[in-house]
């Protein structure tokens, strides 16, 4: 046997040089013959041996594999002048080592295979894996406004694996027209016009930012009626008139006001109050409370929306029977009936009342001792010298006489 703590003394050993790209794969394979031109020494033996010399490009641990028992194989580092040659030796990137085959004549077969390591299995110099690519898949690249469709994104990493995940959505633009969800779900508005919005997906992995961009065309659909709001008044009293509203709302989000081209018509309580083509609802006179149900309709391009309301007629002053909780008073001044408003100071043994109330805005309060006590909606008849105020503790009149008295009750 040859001694295995002995190198190789001799320079004139053949020396072959591992092409990187083979080392780069993580394993080195040799097989031949020793001739005569491979004689050396070793210690005081003489052999016959090779070298074969590489670099590492990874740290980590190389092996030498033989089933060939002809020849012995060890492992160097080189330059290095220590006697031990091993068959597992570890390595640094960068560094040059020596593959040594050593046989005991000339003419035996050598056969090896090196392992070596390449960083794609070391946890402390594993390559670092990268973005490569992002794309938008799925949803549809053309849509009727008004309708959704989702995307999601795609992405290809630098090891060849691909992957779906979640990236940054926004839109580029046309935002005008359409919203985009976190999770990629495209939601378009109504347009009577063909539209465009260009969506973005970004994403980031490992430091590396990549984008992908898609334009999706949105069909237009026909203007089409969504609804009416009918604008009215809930309570009305006895003797006035009011001017009702309607409003069209369509699928575009636009409205437009319909009014003169709504169709009015009472369907109930028809015999106390009345709505003409232009919505103005004029309640007859009523000595007690009537409920009245105003009907509204309007037609746009054969499409037709429809919508019933109800309103209350509240009896006049003049027709409410006094109680026996009568105020009375001098009257302030606004005594003028075309402004149709009223203030003023009412007093008897319950206490003192102020009283304000203008018809233009349609508020009046009542004050009790100074203390803001009761508010409510005012009512006037027509001849503008009486006012209801329907408040929470109930109703309240005030009228004034022929003799410039201002006297108020409460009415049951």
């Amino acid at each position: 046997m040859l001694a295995c703590g002995m190198a190789f003394t001799s320079s004139a050993v053949t020396t072959q040089n591992i092409d990187q790209k083979e080392v780069s794969t993580g394993k080195i394979e040799r097989s031949g013959k020793l001739s005569s031109s491979d004689k050396t020494t070793m210690g005081p033996n003489t052999v016959y041996g090779r070298f074969f010399n590489f670099k590492a490009v990874a740290n980590g641990t190389a092996k030498i594999k033989s089933s060939n028992k002809d020849c012995m194989y060890f492992l160097s580092e080189a330059g290095s002048k220590s006697q031990s040659q091993p068959q597992s030796l570890s390595v640094k990137s960068g560094k040059s080592y020596v593959i040594n085959v050593v046989g005991k004549k000339s003419g035996v077969s050598y056969s090896f295979t090196v392992s070596v390591p390449t960083g794609s299995s070391n946890n402390n110099n594993k390559s670092k894996k990268t973005l490569k690519s992002v794309s938008i898949t799925g949803g549809a690249s053309s849509i009727k406004a008004g309708k959704s469709t989702t995307f999601k994104c795609k992405v290809k990493y630098s090891d060849g694996k691909t992957a779906t995940v979640s990236p940054q959505w926004s839109i580029v633009s046309g935002g005008s027209y359409a919203s985009i969800s976190s999770s990629g779900k495209l939601t378009t508005k109504v347009s009577t016009s063909k539209r465009s919005v260009k969506i973005k997906a970004v994403y980031t992995y490992n430091g590396v930012t990549k984008s992908s961009a898609k334009t999706v065309t949105i069909k237009p659909v026909a203007k089409a009626l969504k609804k009416i709001t009918v604008t009215y008044y809930p309570k009305v009293y006895s003797g006035t008139a009011k001017q009702f509203s309607c409003e069209a709302t369509f699928n575009t989000g636009a409205t437009s006001d319909i009014t003169s081209k709504t169709k009015w018509k009472i369907t109930s309580g028809g015999s106390y109050a009345s709505i003409n083509s232009s919505g103005k609802f004029t309640a007859k006179a009523t000595s007690v409370q009537r409920t009245v149900k105003v009907y509204a309709q309007y037609t746009y391009k054969k499409k037709t929306a429809k919508l019933t309301v109800t309103v209350t007629i509240l009896p006049s002053v003049s027709s409410i029977a006094r109680t026996s909780h009568e105020f009375s008073g001098t009257s302030a001044a606004l005594a003028d009936s075309g402004a149709k408003a009223f203030q003023g100071l009412l007093e008897n043994g319950e206490g003192m009342f102020s009283f304000s109330a203008d018809a233009g805005s349609e508020t009046g309060y009542l004050l009790v001792d100074g203390d803001e006590g009761f508010s409510g909606v005012c009512g006037f008849v027509q001849d503008g010298s009486r006012i209801l105020v329907e408040t929470d503790s109930g109703l309240f009149a005030i009228w004034r006489d022929e003799d410039g008295m201002t006297t108020g009750g409460w009415y049951e």
